[in-house]
């Protein structure tokens, strides 16, 4: 059971971070492009 719990962690941990990823990307690029007014 435990090892089923953390399976999963590692899921939403992966996911949580990949979306993270992105949103960082989305604003890092709206702030260099200049487009940020």
């Amino acid at each position: 059971m435990g090892s089923a719990a953390q399976f999963i962690t590692d899921i939403a941990t992966g996911v949580y971070d990949g979306i993270v990823d992105a949103i960082v990307e989305q604003i890092v690029g709206v702030l260099t492009s200049g487009s940020a007014a």
